[in-house]
């Protein structure tokens, strides 16, 4: 394989990963542009969606990529049961109980997917998405690029939802003024309940995408959310559709570091990057006047 056919394998790679991170930085910064919260358990979220599409898989007999229909609906539900009995009473508090609220929620999360799954590394075996394509010497498999594919269209169909629904126009109302939002009769408190719903919702989705090239185990989420948060402070803190760009890019910057120095650190490259965006561009690489993309 030339260098060049090379590079754009790990471009190709790269960015088909970022698709995937994306739907997990998204879930992230639409929470913390909608109500100021870091939810260091967002990974967990993603472990657990993981574990629902394995069990789906092994006990229903359900397509990974058809239990996205189970998947869908018990992940909105649960993000709504979070914001309704956890996170609704942090918004006004310092951000040190923030903090120590959601690590305690990834801590509590890990270990009962420990005490409930073990250990052990659970993985499905599709024959369709472990096959692939020859793209101009590139070989791309089926799951990442359905990955890929399916991330792409739930950003796409949440920025229209953002754009064009009166629910979606009252959430980007409330994230840039919470108070103004009031005064013009939007509900607050219930469009909290549903973005938060929405922002789970992404992240057990990207459990789901991520399973059938990835084992699930209980920590498996820890590494999500360390590299969705260089994603987030990447793009910009709040920024959807930033994040989404900052996704692709921390993908291939992944893709690259694991081709030209070693697998063992990949994750030098975006740390490289996030260490320069924090020195010379603090606020982000995509930043945006008007908050919410």
């Amino acid at each position: 394989m030339s260098i060049l056919v090379e590079f754009l394998a790990d471009l190709t790679y790269g960015i088909l990963t970022g698709g995937v991170y994306a739907l997990i930085a998204v879930g992230l910064s639409l929470s913390f542009g909608m109500m100021g919260i870091v939810n260091f358990a967002h990974g967990s979220i993603v472990m657990l969606g993981m574990y629902a599409t394995y069990y789906s898989f092994t006990h229903l007999g359900l397509h990974p990529y058809l239990s996205m229909a189970l998947v869908i609906p018990l992940f909105f539900l649960f993000g709504m049961v979070l914001e309704v009995g956890l996170f609704r009473f942090m918004y006004n508090v310092p951000h040190n109980n923030q903090f120590l609220l959601t690590c305690g929620l990834m801590i509590v999360l890990n270990n009962l997917a420990l005490s409930a799954f073990s250990a052990n590394m659970r993985t499905v075996q599709v024959s369709f998405l472990e096959e692939g394509f020859s793209l101009g010497g590139i070989v791309i498999s089926y799951g990442r690029f359905l990955a890929f594919v399916v991330g792409v269209i739930f950003y796409l169909l949440l920025t229209l939802f953002l754009r064009k629904t009166i629910i979606g126009k009252a959430i980007r109302a409330s994230a840039q003024n919470r108070e103004g939002a009031k005064l013009c009769g939007i509900n607050v408190s219930t469009i909290y309940t549903y973005a938060f719903g929405v922002g789970i919702m992404f992240a057990g989705v990207a459990g789901l995408l991520i399973l059938p090239f990835s084992g699930a185990y209980p920590d498996v989420g820890d590494t999500f959310i360390l590299t969705a948060f260089i994603i987030v402070v990447l793009g910009g803190m709040g920024n959807i559709s930033a994040a989404f760009w900052a996704s692709l890019i921390i993908g291939v910057a992944e893709a690259l570091g694991a081709t030209f120095m070693s697998s063992g650190v990949k994750y030098l490259f975006p740390f490289i990057i996030f260490i320069g965006v924090l020195l010379f561009r603090p606020t982000g690489l995509f930043v945006r006047k008007t908050g919410n993309g």
